[in-house]
């Protein structure tokens, strides 16, 4: 092995070792937020949601079902609905492809756990027809830097989608100072919160 390709690989088991300091510091800190506040903070996600323009302009929205602690974003996903938006959900088809499916009225558990559209009852689309991604995860920082569970599939599946509008959705108590990033990461083009609303002018 090259001197330079073992230092190459040295500093991704250090990043890989950074980041899962992080991600288990700062779901922690999700976790031990009292129920009764993880859904009055979800619903004030959900209504600035809802007042966003790039929600309102989004024909073709990608979002995701609450997992464990995450923000539940299901009242913002019903009023959506009702203003006839096109609404897809990620499915992992493997250890690195992430789908983007329109559930039918079937829905299963997947291996992580996660509430998923039976993808035999679902309707897969090409991810370039997506107009706004809305991403989980575990942390972010106020450069809109995201640490995600370490499957790499968002950063995987946003690259399929270059016009979407790359919004992340979490909690305050998900901030941090500044999350470890390697060439991969992808940053995303806003975050929104219960208390904030940081916007970035990103070239696609």
């Amino acid at each position: 092995m090259k001197e330079t390709e073992k230092l190459a690989g040295q500093d991704r088991e250090r990043l890989k070792s950074l980041k899962t300091e992080q991600r288990r510091a700062i779901l922690q800190k999700r976790d031990e937020l009292p129920p009764d506040k993880r859904e009055k903070n979800s619903k004030a996600i959900c209504e600035r949601l809802s007042g966003l323009e790039i929600c309102r302009k989004a024909q073709t929205i990608f979002l995701f079902r609450s997992f464990g602690s995450e923000a539940d974003l299901s009242p913002f996903a019903e009023q959506m609905e009702r203003e006839n938006k096109i609404l897809l959900y990620p499915y992992c088809a493997d250890r690195e492809t992430m789908l983007a499916l329109r559930p039918g009225v079937h829905w299963e558990t997947d291996r992580f756990g996660i509430r998923v559209p039976v993808r035999e009852n679902a309707v897969e689309t090409d991810p370039a027809s997506i107009d706004l991604v809305l991403c989980p995860c575990a942390g972010f920082d106020l450069s809109g830097r995201r640490l995600g569970m370490g499957g790499g599939y968002y950063d995987r599946f946003l690259l399929k989608c270059p016009q979407a509008f790359r919004l992340l959705v979490a909690f305050e108590a998900q901030c941090l100072d500044e999350v470890c990033t390697g060439p991969f990461d992808l940053p995303v083009d806003g975050i929104v919160t219960e208390s904030r609303l940081l916007l970035f002018d990103r070239e696609k």
